[in-house]
């Protein structure tokens, strides 16, 4: 995983409450990565964290009340996150407080809510399923983000290797930054992709020659197959290293170096993997 944690907001006007969910979501961990929680006590203040603290940008999962300053706040809320900030990644999940409740379905489908709870039938194990699950779905959507995010960069500057190569350097610092160009707490930054004529790198892997060095020590240990072509994956203590086979149509071999908070589950290897694959095609593209 590229998260060091994955950021849960909790929205609820009631201070008990909040107590409440944030004794019972603790010392969380989801996919191995530790989870941060964020509160907010009414929707003004929600909507000011997620449009103006570097992490309102990187949520995983937000626990929403229907009824806060007003009774339709927590729905104001939803409506905000997907219309006003065009989120449609983070899983929302609403909280109401009358047992046997359901939110009616047309809201659940306007605001593609993941999940509803009664708050007197919330309990810690309740609340750590619907956490557990929320956020597994946000990172197997997010990481198919991070990589069609990147190769965006990469695409609209094709003109030429010397542009492709600043496109993926820009790519890969945009992993760890917010919508304002913020850096992220809750994200590695330090990544790169290299080859005998190519380098790009963020972070701690700016510089070819540790990146380099890096690459071959991660080398020596246990591979992965992930193609008949050869292309392979390395998970070694803090790093994955991903290696792309040249081909008689692209000829150009490519390596890349992802700096990891947790060992990355298959669906992220597969992300990573196939961001590279397209970005090692077109590196061929424009060397011809």
């Amino acid at each position: 995983m590229l998260d060091r944690s994955f950021n849960v907001l909790v929205v609820d006007d009631e201070p008990d409450l909040l107590a409440v969910s944030r004794l019972a979501l603790k010392r969380v961990s989801v996919l191995g990565v530790p989870v941060r929680i964020h509160e907010a006590q009414s929707k003004r203040e929600a909507i000011e964290f997620l449009t103006t603290h570097p992490e309102g940008s990187n949520v995983a999962l937000a626990l929403v009340d229907v009824v806060m300053e007003s009774d339709t706040a927590g729905l104001e809320l939803c409506a905000f996150v997907r219309e006003e900030l065009q989120n449609h990644v983070m899983p929302l999940v609403i909280r109401t407080g009358q047992a046997g409740k359901a939110p009616e379905r047309e809201v659940i489908d306007r605001y593609a809510i993941s999940g509803f709870v009664n708050k007197v039938e919330a309990t810690d194990t309740r609340l750590y399923s619907l956490l557990k699950g929320g956020v597994r779905q946000y990172a197997m959507t997010a990481y198919d983000f991070y990589a069609s995010q990147l190769l965006f960069h990469v695409v609209t500057h094709l003109q030429s290797a010397a542009r492709l190569q600043k496109a993926v350097e820009d790519g890969l610092g945009a992993i760890a930054r917010s919508r304002r160009g913020q850096p992220l707490e809750s994200m590695h930054d330090s990544h790169c992709m290299l080859s005998t004529a190519f380098f790009a790198g963020s972070g701690d892997l700016d510089d070819p020659l540790r990146a380099r060095a890096l690459s071959d020590a991660l080398a020596r240990g246990e591979a992965t197959k992930l193609s008949p072509t050869g292309d392979t994956a390395i998970v070694g203590d803090a790093h994955l290293r991903i290696a792309i086979e040249p081909t008689a149509e692209f000829p150009v071999p490519l390596e890349s170096l992802w700096t990891l908070g947790a060992p990355p589950p298959p669906f992220v290897v597969r992300a990573l993997y196939m961001a590279t694959k397209q970005i090692q095609v077109l590196l061929g593209l424009v060397s011809r």
